[in-house]
């Protein structure tokens, strides 16, 4: 198992004051549609056409996938905490890891709008920078509130001199 070192994270900064760090359904017991307006979509269920998948099985604490609802906002001490929890990925994939953006922990597709979309997949490449590995972008897939993401990082592996 390739180990990953974790260097200090880069300043991350926002005009605006900082939220409290806290990640949707992580410690907290949610009333009947909090995740919903936390994620700006009210009403019917966030299906829509082109969501192949629907929900996905609740996020394990082990194994390489993780499910990020969205990576807005995020201070400093937060980077720091989702770049350790990346490595943890890694290590546990081998390598490999895959992130599903715009999907709630309990496995329900809530989806983003394209600014936070785009703002949270510049947040996981700010990620990937600080542990020197890659991401993909493998395809997005709209639901009835945004689209969601489904994301590869990788450890570059070294190629041996033939």
């Amino acid at each position: 198992m390739e180990a990953f070192e974790l260097e200090a994270a880069p300043q991350v900064g926002s005009s605006r004051a900082p939220e409290p760090e806290r990640e949707m359904g992580e410690g907290l017991e949610l009333e009947a549609g909090a995740l919903e307006r936390e994620s700006g979509c009210l009403g019917a269920a966030c299906e829509g056409p082109g969501l192949e998948m629907g929900a996905l099985e609740r996020e394990s604490d082990e194994g390489n996938v993780e499910y990020k609802l969205k990576l807005t906002e995020v201070s400093r001490a937060r980077f720091t905490q989702l770049v350790t929890q990346m490595k943890y990925r890694l290590e546990e994939g081998g390598g490999e890891a895959l992130y599903e953006i715009g999907v709630a922990d309990d496995g329900r597709a809530i989806g983003l709008s394209p600014d936070e979309l785009a703002t949270s997949l510049a947040t996981l490449r700010r990620m990937c920078e600080a542990l020197r590995v890659r991401m993909t972008v493998l395809r997005t897939r709209p639901t009835g509130c945004g689209d969601v993401a489904e994301v590869r990082v990788q450890a570059e592996v070294a190629v041996p001199d033939a």
